[in-house]
């Protein structure tokens, strides 16, 4: 596997009226070291997108499988199911969102999202959650800023 850095901003990326998400070329690479062009895309909690690449995907599917709350672990698995789908990046860096998804996050044609790397996987947020997510930041930045200072070996 290819060593890609997380990319570290949130950018803002669109999505045409297709339904087509215009994935960041860092973003794409980044997806793609992680086992090539082929992702699942989903959202577990009705609020997020997640973009995972086949191999993030399967590798949660085994933590499911080797769950032992097995119903809550189906659960999420059907939800993550009838919410995705399996999709490939293109060669413009376009990724088709399933129609389900978009529908639960109220994604409409010519909307823009924005996205963060984490882990693996890419989050993608709708202008709503975003700003949820700056108040909140704003709202704490004080304490959060304190209590990094606490932390060891943080600069």
């Amino acid at each position: 596997m290819a060593v890609v850095e997380e990319p570290q901003g949130v950018p803002q990326a669109s999505v045409d009226d297709k339904g087509r998400l215009k994935l960041p070329v860092e973003f794409a690479q980044y997806l793609e070291a992680f086992g090539g062009k082929k992702l699942f895309i989903t959202t577990l909690d009705k609020r997020q997108g997640r973009i995972y690449p086949m191999s993030v995907w399967q590798s949660n599917l085994n933590v499911l499988r080797a769950s032992p709350d097995k119903q809550r672990a189906q659960r999420t698995q059907f939800e993550a199911k009838v919410n995705g789908d399996l999709v490939e990046i293109d060669e413009g860096n376009r990724v088709l969102l399933p129609a389900a998804m978009r529908k639960l996050l109220g994604i409409t044609g010519k909307d823009h999202v924005w996205l963060d790397a984490f882990n693996g996987r890419v989050n993608l947020v709708t202008k709503q959650v975003y700003e949820e997510r700056m108040r909140e930041s704003d709202e704490n930045r004080a304490a959060d800023l304190a209590a990094l200072d606490e932390l060891e070996n943080f600069r």
